[in-house]
């Protein structure tokens, strides 16, 4: 073997696997984005329309964009140098070639010219396919690059030590603001699809109230300390149809449900199994002091200097496990509970589960993700709420037919209206589409809203919308007579 072959094949995996990494990373994608982000800055000095005011802050926007991109471009950079290299060095320990003799040779004119040629053939070929670059970009919820990942998962396993942060920033903030417990929280709670984001779109818009957003992730157990730290490389809000395929559009800035996290990270054992449980009704006193110092810091940051005076408001499906222990937990807390139309909203449930066991199937991340925020609706994930044992004596079994999710929807709603009727407020989602002034109005009063005409006028853009047909032959009768005696019930007792 010539003397300088394995300090060549040694440089020659440093260039080849640094190549690879840099495509699959997907640094020339974000160095292409430093670009372009670049000639946007130039354009807008140019632009003669707008005044200097409107220059400066839209530069001052775009240097915090150049700042992340530069982050991410300089770690990925670090980081798919420093692979290949720690390997090769490990090798050379061994003694069959010396690392500094392969440094070396990669400095060398003839490894140069060599090695130019086969890292751009190499970073060519590393390139991701152009249909799963575009399928990673096809929902809000995907579109996140390898640092992005890196973050969320280093936070989804972290949950115990960031409630050991939060406890001191919820401290500070309560000495600083003279506060110690927030305002009478809104919790928004349904089976999925039954119209909780369109509340909670309508509630967001008002000053009384504050949610999570996307800004918060993925440090959501300690929002207030996340912003600061994320505070000089946030993106602009730029908003895209999320997951679900259904139309709506979410940003950064658009309010979400996150607020699941913090319950998982009280209790993990109650997710291990292979279905949910309904969860006792008393909450531990420092887990409901932490909760409502949660919520204070939820306050601060979307009402800076007005946290006193503000509400906490909350989307969170999986809180119909926990209807009885918030009620206990906060006496003076709204909990509203949208329903729908029983077969319209098992098919819709349907066809979500259909469409995440694609979309998990298709990218482990987005389940990951999923999970990690506490969405065990759907998909690879799902993880039904055995509510009063349905789940022991049920025949529909089978997730991928309407029966099963009509069960579902039967057992879910069985159990609010017969074992917290008192304490929630219902509000049946084809009578809000229909005549949402009407609806909102009466939910205005119950709620005892600051500005109730602000809240009845967000919705004038609150469609009726012709509800598909669902073909029901083939449909167990007896279920289906059970859920359409149930939705009268809920019409009965819901807000007019």
């Amino acid at each position: 073997m010539p003397a300088d072959l394995p300090a060549w094949l040694g440089a020659g995996f440093i260039i080849i696997v640094f190549g690879w990494l840099l495509a699959r990373l997907g640094l020339v994608e974000i160095a292409r984005d430093v670009g372009v982000q670049s000639r946007q800055s130039m354009a807008v000095m140019r632009n003669p329309a707008l005044d200097d005011d409107a220059k400066e802050a839209a530069m001052q926007a775009a240097a915090k964009a150049m700042f992340g991109l530069f982050f991410k471009l300089t770690a990925g950079l670090a980081a798919a140098l420093a692979l290949p290299m720690a390997l090769v060095w490990a090798v050379a320990q061994t003694g069959v070639v010396s690392f500094d003799h392969i440094i070396e040779v990669s400095l060398t004119w003839p490894f140069l010219l060599v090695g130019v040629g086969v890292f751009i053939v190499v970073a060519m070929l590393g390139r991701r396919p152009a249909a799963a670059r575009a399928s990673a970009a096809s929902g809000f919820e995907n579109n996140y690059g390898w640092l992005d990942r890196l973050l969320h998962r280093l936070a989804f396993s972290t949950g115990a030590l960031q409630l050991d942060f939060a406890e001191g920033e919820d401290r500070k903030l309560r000495d600083r603001i003279g506060v110690t417990q927030p305002r009478p929280p809104l919790f928004i709670t349904a089976l999925p699809r039954a119209g909780t984001t369109l509340l909670l779109d309508r509630f967001a818009e008002l000053p009384e109230f504050a949610t999570h957003t996307y800004r918060d992730m993925p440090f959501v157990l300690v929002p207030s300390l996340w912003s600061r730290i994320s505070g000089g490389f946030q993106q602009e809000d730029v908003k895209r149809e999320r997951a679900h395929g259904d139309g709506m559009l979410v940003g950064l800035d658009s309010p979400e449900a996150f607020e699941e996290m913090i319950w998982h990270a009280f209790a993990p054992e109650l997710y291990s199994s292979a279905q949910l449980k309904v969860w006792p009704d008393a909450l531990p006193a420092e887990q409901r002091d932490r909760l409502a110092g949660h919520m204070l810091q939820i306050a601060e940051l979307r009402r800076p200097g007005a946290a006193a005076t503000t509400r906490y408001a909350s989307k969170n499906n999986l809180n119909i496990v926990r209807i009885g222990l918030l009620a206990q937990a906060f006496p003076d807390a709204d909990i509203v509970v949208p329903f729908r139309e029983p077969v319209q909203h098992a098919a819709s449930l349907l066809r979500q589960h259909q469409n995440f066991l694609t979309v998990h199937a298709r990218d482990d991340f987005t389940r990951t993700y999923m999970a990690g925020v506490g969405h065990f609706d759907f998909g690879a994930n799902l993880k039904p709420v055995d509510f009063d044992g349905w789940l022991l004596t049920t025949t529909h079994r089978d997730p991928l037919t309407l029966d099963f999710w009509l069960a579902y929807w039967v057992a879910a709603y069985t159990h609010l209206l017969e074992q917290h009727r008192s304490r929630i407020i219902l509000v049946g989602h084809e009578a809000l589409c229909a005549n949402p002034t009407q609806v909102m109005t009466a939910l205005a009063a119950k709620l005892k809203l600051s500005d109730p005409a602000a809240f009845v006028a967000s919705g004038a853009d609150i469609r009726d919308s012709t509800a598909r047909r669902v073909p029901t032959e083939g449909v167990d009768p007896a279920l289906l007579a059970a859920a359409s005696a149930l939705y009268k019930r809920l019409l009965a007792a819901a807000t007019t």
